[in-house]
């Protein structure tokens, strides 16, 4: 019997769990949908982060019994109260296949996938968006993370919202003539904006919402201003939110990691550049890196609970296994 370690990453779109060994070789992948409480229902996210879990057994050829990881690492997105994580705790509690479970916030683990576990900071930017840091000394913060209704700029709610704003306002004659209006329009198949109107408050979820941001990527390449001028902002909402989180662990360090993780990095350096350009104003010696799968550092956070030994070589070996799995 091998020692293997579990690791979940959930999040508010889809949920991932990945199965490891002790050299870091990747033995199985499963994918499911939302696990967060904030963005399906707790029978629905439950069932979601236990299907990810079976699918990554199935693939690594593991037959489910109790004990057979001895360490399994969750980073959730759900846990902003302490009632979310009375919730998970239970839950996860109940799966008895594993016999220590690490429960943290996926803040946490995207941090440990920027740094290895080392101080630095993360900017989060999925379906919502947060930054979160550490400091020399352990100590934590964050910045942004209270949901869509007062946070979550930079966002891919937030970037379709915006979208969908100026795509009503060149509409109703309040605002500049845009792409965003027909690339709305295409999107629903429909013929009048009226309609593309019909079909957002047809179901004005997050998750919904959050997934027309593309949208306003495509319009941007395409040249259009407006949505450029969205992305633009919603890169510097993310470089100012790490700002806020550098300031607050008054982080003494010359170089300071700073990373990303999240959809919204996809959009390339129509947010990259603008992100980097205020983290590099506001954070003298930033060392930016590149987007990188948060499910890495729940990998990583999982053998560090294992007891291993997390060396340069391990962690290689983790990448390039990821590389193959093409997870993101």
């Amino acid at each position: 019997m091998g020692n293997f370690i579990l690791a979940v990453d959930s999040g508010a779109t889809k949920t991932v769990c990945a199965i490891c060994n002790e050299e870091g070789k990747i033995l199985g992948i499963g994918r499911a949908g939302s696990s967060s409480y904030y963005s399906v229902s707790v029978s629905e996210a439950h069932e979601n982060l236990y299907s990810a879990i079976r699918k990554a057994m199935f693939s690594a050829g593991l037959e489910e019994k109790e004990g057979l990881f001895k360490v399994g690492s969750f980073g959730l997105t759900s846990l902003d109260r302490r009632s979310d994580y009375q919730l998970s705790k239970e839950f996860i509690g109940s799966l008895r296949i594993i016999s220590k479970p690490v429960i943290v916030s996926d803040a946490v683990i995207a941090l440990y996938a920027v740094t290895s576990g080392k101080p630095g900071i993360v900017v989060i930017a999925g379906t919502g968006s947060v930054a979160f840091g550490m400091n020399e000394k352990g100590e934590t913060a964050q910045a942004g993370g209270k949901e869509w209704l007062i946070s979550d700029e930079g966002s891919a709610y937030y970037i379709a919202k915006e979208g969908l704003r100026c795509a009503l306002k060149d509409y109703d004659g309040r605002g500049e003539k845009t792409l965003l209006k027909e690339l709305f329009m295409k999107h629903f198949n429909v013929t009048t904006f009226e309609e593309v109107i019909e079909e957002i408050y047809k179901d004005t979820s997050k998750i919904k919402i959050a997934s027309l941001a593309p949208i306003v990527t495509e319009a941007a390449k395409r040249g259009d201003p407006l949505a450029s001028k969205i992305l633009e902002e919603s890169g510097k909402e993310l470089g100012n939110a790490a700002i806020a989180v550098f300031k607050r662990l008054n982080i003494k360090r010359k170089k300071v990691i700073v990373g990303c993780v999240g959809g919204v990095f996809n959009a390339g350096f129509l947010i990259l550049k603008p992100f980097e350009k205020t983290v590099r104003k506001g954070i003298p010696g930033a060392v930016i890196k590149p987007p990188v799968d948060p499910i890495r550092g729940a990998l990583i956070l999982g053998m560090k609970e294992n007891g291993l030994r997390i060396t340069s070589a391990v962690l290689n070996r983790i990448d390039i296994e990821l590389k193959k799995w093409v997870i993101c």
